[in-house]
């Protein structure tokens, strides 16, 4: 490629132009606009690059709301409807940092074990209320009398404009049992190697090519993976993975029990305040149980429409 116009040549911060006067000059014209644009190329590249870097900075902040949360509807009384929130909550004691989970069956596992004040890595079992001291692991429940909801004044996915809320266990019970087609909506299932509970949305018209079982009472009879699960989170499945439970620092039946909080206290016949939860193994869901308060169990947020 010849140049009929000069090149431009750069010297420290200067440009002036440079009139080839031979075959040579005007290859090495040539060789130095290619390198000059290629320079400019890298730039730009490395202005994204960076750019990408300070948004992932601030990544739970900035992220986008509508991915926050499913589009799908759920009945969880006959006058309330929510939505559910796109993974279990986590939360990052360094950095102070809320976030949902990538993935419907993302759990952090025994990675719990590291729970402190300054942790760096995520965890995702919370002793119940402690929306404003998520790293407590106290084994006195007479430390969480009162409820804190983990979804109260807090940025969560970009959402700090959006209300999110922990389910009562009246709520949990009309989704499980009382709202219409109940039973058919509800299962346990296998996504992509962890087992969990699925719940269907209202009115949900299974995608074809989808198996779906309601009530299977075993881990394989709804066995899903990556493509399979994308179509029926489509169809605005919800996914609730077995993220088992933390006794002060130790974790305990991670993929094989599931125990989400709710937000009702229960009355006790001992010493140790408890309060409802939904419990769910390969057998059955049990979305009435009581645990100890000072129990590590996951936690799933919904917004009302």
């Amino acid at each position: 490629m010849f140049f009929l116009i000069p090149a431009i040549f750069t010297y420290g911060n200067l440009l002036f132009p440079l009139p080839p006067k031979s075959l040579s000059d005007i290859l090495l014209s040539d060789m130095i606009m290619k390198r000059q644009f290629y320079y400019l190329v890298l730039l730009a590249m490395v202005g994204l690059v960076m750019a990408g870097c300070k948004k992932d900075k601030n990544a739970i902040e900035e992220d986008s709301t509508d991915q926050s949360k499913s589009t799908a509807v759920f009945s969880v009384s006959n006058s309330m409807k929510v939505r559910f929130s796109q993974g279990n909550l986590q939360y990052q004691a360094s950095s102070k940092r809320w976030r949902f989970a990538e993935h419907q069956w993302d759990i952090i596992g025994n990675d719990n074990d590291n729970i402190s004040g300054s942790y760096d890595g995520w965890i995702d079992l919370f002793a119940w209320g402690t929306g404003d001291d998520p790293t407590n692991v106290s084994t006195d429940a007479t430390e969480f009398t009162k409820f804190i909801d983990w979804g109260t004044s807090m940025f969560v996915n970009g959402s700090s404009d959006e209300r999110w809320r922990t389910l009562t266990d009246e709520e949990w019970s009309h989704l499980f049992f009382t709202r219409q087609d109940a039973e058919q909506l509800r299962s346990q299932a296998t996504v992509c190697g962890v087992h969990g509970y699925v719940l269907l949305p209202d009115g949900c018209h299974i995608p074809n090519g989808v198996s779906w079982t309601a009530l299977s009472q075993d881990w394989f009879t709804n066995d899903y993976d990556a493509n399979r699960w994308q179509q029926l989170e489509k169809a605005g499945a919800v996914f609730l993975p077995c993220g088992g439970y933390r006794y002060s620092t130790s974790t305990y039946y991670v993929n094989s029990y599931g125990i989400y909080w709710s937000a009702t206290m229960a009355d006790s016949e001992d010493d140790e305040p408890k309060t409802r939860c939904v419990y769910f193994t390969a057998d059955g869901a049990y979305p009435d149980y009581t645990f100890v308060r000072y129990f590590g169990l996951s936690v799933r947020l919904v917004s009302e429409l």
